[in-house]
Protein backbone atom coordinates (compact mmCIF):
# COMPACT_ATOMS: atom_id res chain seq x y z
CA UNK A 1 0.00 0.00 0.00
CA UNK A 2 2.84 2.13 0.54
CA UNK A 3 4.93 1.62 -2.11
CA UNK A 4 1.74 2.31 -4.42
CA UNK A 5 0.90 5.98 -2.43
CA UNK A 6 4.28 6.80 -2.72
CA UNK A 7 4.02 6.94 -6.38
CA UNK A 8 0.77 9.14 -6.81
CA UNK A 9 0.30 12.51 -5.92
CA UNK A 10 -1.41 10.98 -2.54
CA UNK A 11 2.18 10.99 -1.13
CA UNK A 12 1.44 14.95 -0.14
CA UNK A 13 -1.41 13.48 2.49
CA UNK A 14 -1.95 12.83 5.78
CA UNK A 15 -2.60 9.37 5.31
CA UNK A 16 0.48 8.65 4.07
CA UNK A 17 2.51 10.39 6.52
CA UNK A 18 0.45 8.23 9.02
CA UNK A 19 0.89 5.16 7.57
CA UNK A 20 4.89 5.79 7.46
CA UNK A 21 4.67 6.74 10.71
CA UNK A 22 2.58 4.18 12.55
CA UNK A 23 5.10 1.65 10.39
CA UNK A 24 8.32 3.23 11.79
CA UNK A 25 6.76 2.89 15.28
CA UNK A 26 6.03 -0.93 14.82
CA UNK A 27 9.83 -0.77 13.74
CA UNK A 28 10.99 1.17 16.84
CA UNK A 29 12.79 3.39 14.80
CA UNK A 30 11.51 6.21 16.91
CA UNK A 31 12.97 9.28 14.73
CA UNK A 32 11.05 8.56 11.99
CA UNK A 33 7.99 8.13 13.35
CA UNK A 34 8.26 11.69 15.19
CA UNK A 35 9.10 12.72 11.39
CA UNK A 36 6.01 10.92 9.74
CA UNK A 37 3.52 11.78 12.37
CA UNK A 38 4.62 15.31 12.98
CA UNK A 39 3.94 15.59 9.40
CA UNK A 40 0.75 13.75 9.35
CA UNK A 41 -0.54 16.28 12.35
CA UNK A 42 0.51 18.99 10.85
CA UNK A 43 -1.63 18.36 8.10
CA UNK A 44 -4.60 16.94 9.73
CA UNK A 45 -4.61 18.20 13.29
CA UNK A 46 -7.72 17.06 14.01
CA UNK A 47 -6.15 12.94 14.24
CA UNK A 48 -6.24 12.41 17.74
CA UNK A 49 -4.64 9.18 17.09
CA UNK A 50 -1.22 10.07 15.45
CA UNK A 51 -0.96 12.86 18.32
CA UNK A 52 -1.26 9.95 20.76
CA UNK A 53 0.97 8.15 18.54
CA UNK A 54 3.29 11.21 18.04
CA UNK A 55 3.56 11.47 22.32
CA UNK A 56 4.20 7.99 22.79
CA UNK A 57 6.99 8.23 20.10
CA UNK A 58 8.31 11.21 21.74
CA UNK A 59 8.55 9.35 25.44
CA UNK A 60 10.57 6.54 23.85
CA UNK A 61 12.76 9.06 22.32
CA UNK A 62 12.69 10.92 26.55
CA UNK A 63 11.57 14.27 25.19
CA UNK A 64 8.90 14.46 27.95
CA UNK A 65 8.39 18.09 27.67
CA UNK A 66 6.93 17.70 23.54
CA UNK A 67 5.23 14.79 24.89
CA UNK A 68 3.34 16.03 27.96
CA UNK A 69 2.45 19.49 25.63
CA UNK A 70 0.92 17.40 22.82
CA UNK A 71 -1.31 15.69 25.84
CA UNK A 72 -2.34 18.60 27.45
Amino acid sequence: LLGALSGSELRQSWHYASLNGKLALKMNDCLKAVTYLNSSVNLNPLNDRDIYLLAEALLKRNNFDPARNLLN
